[in-house]
């Protein structure tokens, strides 16, 4: 099940304060709760939107234009079969753990590696496009009576799927195919042959896309 996208602000007490004025609805403010580093505004559809600072605050007026889409949360049955799939098969990198006993529940942050050096790659707040997975204690025991969480695809449909970009599209299709993963549509079906669509361990689409920068594609 979806869980909410995230963005990174300059300055986190201000950009709240813009949008509780512009009349957004919260979820969570920050005064609200045990954590107050941390907001939950709602968009029109009723998403949840969480806002967290980047590291380095200001104290001048929150500039949108330094605003970055930090992460996209999901819902995992099984963190062991997820975080397996995400960093063997996708090729992303964990980079940091969050568990919390006390709530019965762990996080996960994965990601690609950025272009350049990173001081502490473990430092996720000032990252863009990173994966969280939650994981809930319990739901991968085989005596469970839980089925699995909806991907967002099935009826009633609402979140749709993430993206990756890769260096070489078909190259890229040729190796999840010899790693066996399931496929919601592979380069060949249909009348897109520009696009794929994998399948994680939980049903979610995984969007697979050419990375133009580095080799253009016909037709895209």
């Amino acid at each position: 099940m979806f869980g909410n996208s995230a963005i990174s602000v300059d300055n986190l007490q201000d950009a709240c304060d813009r949008l509780e004025n512009n009349n957004v609805a919260f979820q969570k403010k920050l005064s609200e709760g045990s954590m107050r580093h941390i907001a939950f505004a709602k968009d029109p559809d009723g998403y949840w939107v969480e806002i967290i600072g980047l590291k380095d605050q200001v104290t001048t007026a929150s500039d949108t234009n330094s605003y970055r889409m930090n992460h996209s949360m999901i819902r995992v049955k099984s963190a062991t079969e997820s975080i397996k799939f995400y960093t063997e098969v996708m090729g992303m990198t964990l980079l940091r753990t969050n568990e919390k006993p006390t709530g019965k529940f762990n996080l996960y942050f994965l990601g690609y590696k950025p272009e350049g050096d990173v001081e502490n790659e473990s430092l996720t707040s000032d990252r863009e496009g990173l994966l969280e997975l939650t994981y809930n204690y319990g739901t991968d025991d085989p005596d469970s009576d839980f089925k699995g969480y909806h991907n967002g695809n099935a009826e009633p449909q609402g979140f749709g799927h993430i993206c990756i970009t890769v260096d070489d599209l078909d190259a890229a299709c040729a190796r999840f195919e010899g790693l066996g993963v399931n496929w919601k549509k592979r380069l060949t079906d249909g009348r897109m042959k520009d696009v794929a669509f994998v399948l994680d361990p939980d049903g979610y689409w995984i969007e697979v896309i050419q990375n133009e920068r580095i080799k253009k594609r016909a037709n895209w």
